[in-house]
């Protein structure tokens, strides 16, 4: 993440800036759709002045070995992953590209961000499913955190791209949750 502040002039407290580059793995365009609302609830509930450079990528995409060992490459320098899957559990191409990531991120601090249906919230396979994660992402530096929240319709958009150059909209209560993942909270 790159942090600067701005010169506010000597009657002004500076205001935090930050440019992010956020990775989305996304199973289809809803599941994309969704993690574009965790993204969104991120940016409202941080109350920064955020640009970012966002780059979507498809789990289809992965199966390739040689187009995933690029996109990772090319991934290296994200802030934030976020997977936006159907149900609890990766495909092994994808856990592979994220786990490259995570060992080869060249940023200090990064997050991952699980994003999942709001109904797969209480289930026991997306409790292992999460803690699968936590041991995946175990790396300095690295924040894992979930999401759930109902999968939006494709309507109104023809791809992820283009739901995630569209401005964020401030919701209350239809973002979903967004916690940081930490081991007690989840049952086994």
């Amino acid at each position: 993440m790159t942090a600067f502040v701005p010169f506010q002039g000597p009657d002004r407290l500076p205001e935090m800036s930050v440019n992010l580059q956020v990775v989305l793995l996304y199973e289809n365009v809803c599941s994309g759709f969704r993690a574009k609302q965790a993204f969104d609830h991120l940016l409202d509930e941080l109350e920064l002045d955020t640009t970012f450079r966002f780059e979507p990528i498809g789990f289809d995409l992965l199966r390739d070995g040689s187009v995933g060992q690029a996109l990772v490459k090319g991934a290296m320098g994200a802030d934030i992953v976020v997977v936006a899957a159907d149900e609890a559990g990766l495909p092994s191409h994808v856990e592979a590209w994220l786990a490259a990531w995570v060992s080869g991120r060249i940023h200090a601090t990064t997050a991952v961000v699980v994003s999942m249906d709001e109904s797969l919230c209480d289930d026991s396979a997306t409790a292992n499913y999460l803690h699968h994660m936590m041991d995946l992402a175990i790396q300095p530096g690295v924040s894992l955190f979930h999401h759930f929240a109902p999968t939006p319709t494709a309507e109104g958009a023809a791809s992820v791209r283009d739901a995630w150059q569209k401005p964020r909209r401030s919701a209350i209560g239809t973002n979903g949750t967004l916690c940081r993942s930490e081991s007690p909270r989840f049952r086994v």
